[in-house]
């Protein structure tokens, strides 16, 4: 379940199209581990001569400290063909990393630590397709898929280790098309996993993945329903202004380019009534100079190239259920950001603070969030569930409502009277799901 809320939040919805928001992750699986995260700073690196070697390092702490430690009984069967390490589509950090990955797996199985003694080595997912003996217990070798995100489509793997997906500045609107393939790749590469996916990333501002330096995991409580339906869809906002962001360039280019076509005839046409060339006006505004203590317009070039002013996500660290970014080594930045998959929390008055404590209110059940104090802030209030409720009724699935409030002798009378009770709400449960989730038993 956990990697099924991570990768949601890279997830886009029909609403793009003019469809409705995409529905909350539902899966009847176990709820998993958390998700690790190696987000490190580069520029406090100590000797690592290149980015492919300090990619290096954190992908084999990964495998010793993360991978090998929360599932102890793999050492004795092996990871052979269970671990996939997806990069980027870059074929020359893909054989550097390689390169630099082999040693360091050499030198990390030659010295004390969960990997000592044991043999790997990197084959392509092609390479891994074609293997059938998934156990290796005719060899010592144990093989790692190393491979880019293009060649793992359509396939999975128990473990995934996703590395280096993100980049600089690449989930903000005015990246366009970039922004689009950095999303799309995340996303891909998360759901190749079956059992957990680690991300090692280098810490980049204004990134998809920028915002795992903020994360805080919450051990006291478990997996959260109502926290991660709250991350689905979340990067549907930044590619919806990324597509209207694009559309905009290109008018703006279809209007420039007639605008160029007729520059020489306007600078001729002006030069012989005396006034002032386009291109000579453009000069000198970009000098710094006015005329008659006015300041001209803006010269073409800066008129194609304006930044979309948006306001960023404000840097706040919550606390959450799905990552586990223990292995963080990087310091939170003093910046906004530009992707921030859960739902944004505000101030409350004290006053209503205080009197939620002392009644023990918690918005949605004892595990949810909403309405539930962190770090002073309180998760803001949502309409999706009213929206929800008013949409069973039109539905006709009174059923489902009289379930979820636990109201017996209501659901008694409906069923009695012929009610569908496997019909399915907005959120896609039925009565006696909605009955269980509420804990009704009189009602299950």
């Amino acid at each position: 379940k956990r990697i099924v809320a991570g990768a949601s939040a890279f997830q886009i919805g029909d609403q793009l199209q003019g469809g409705e928001e995409p529905n909350p992750p539902r899966c009847n699986v176990p709820e998993g581990f958390h998700l690790p995260t190696l987000i490190f700073d580069r520029s406090k690196s100590q000797g690592r001569p290149t980015l492919e070697a300090e990619y290096a390092t954190k992908i084999v702490d990964a495998i010793a400290t993360k991978v090998v430690r929360i599932f102890p009984g793999l050492p004795a069967v092996s990871l052979h063909n269970r671990l996939a390490i997806i990069v980027p589509n870059d074929e020359a950090f893909r054989d550097q990393l390689r390169l630099d990955l082999s040693m360091e797996l050499r030198n990390r199985t030659k010295s004390d630590g969960p990997l000592l003694g044991r043999s790997f080595k990197l084959v392509t997912a092609r390479e891994a397709c074609a293997c059938l003996d998934f156990d290796a217990q005719d060899s010592e070798e144990e093989w790692l898929v190393f491979d880019t995100v293009d060649a793992m489509d359509g396939l999975e793997r128990l473990i995934v280790v996703a590395v280096g997906l993100d980049e600089k500045g690449s989930a903000r609107s005015s990246s366009g098309k970039r922004a689009l393939q950095v999303r799309s790749r995340i996303y891909r590469a998360m759901t190749r996993a079956q059992m957990m996916v680690c991300i090692v990333n280098e810490a980049l501002g204004g990134g998809w993945l920028e915002y795992l330096q903020l994360v805080k995991l919450d051990k006291e409580r478990g997996y959260d329903t109502e926290e991660t339906a709250r991350m689905s869809g979340a990067a549907n906002g930044i590619v919806k202004r990324v597509q209207e962001s694009m559309k905009n360039v290109e008018a703006k280019v279809v209007g420039v380019c007639s605008a160029d076509q007729s520059l020489g005839e306007q600078s001729r046409v002006k030069e012989d009534a005396g006034g002032e060339p386009p291109l000579k006006r453009q000069r000198r505004y970009e000098q710094g100079t006015e005329q008659n203590g006015q300041e001209p317009e803006k010269p073409l070039k800066q008129q194609r190239n304006q930044p979309e002013k948006r306001k960023m996500e404000q840097r706040q660290e919550v606390k959450q259920t799905v990552w586990d970014p223990e292995g963080n080594t990087c310091e939170n930045q003093e910046s906004s950001l530009a992707f921030f998959p859960y739902k944004r929390v505000k101030e409350h008055d004290k006053e209503v603070v205080e009197k939620r404590a002392k009644k023990g209110e918690k918005g949605h059940g004892d595990d949810g969030l909403v309405g539930e104090k962190v770090d002073g802030m309180v998760w803001e209030e949502d309409a999706s569930d009213k929206r929800d409720e008013a949409a069973d009724e039109l539905a006709g699935f009174p059923l489902l409502q009289a379930a979820k409030k636990g109201i017996r002798e209501d659901v008694e009378q409906l069923v009695q009277q012929g009610a569908d009770v496997f019909g399915r709400g907005q959120d896609g449960g039925t009565a006696l799901m909605s009955a269980s989730q509420e804990g009704h038993l009189p009602v299950v």
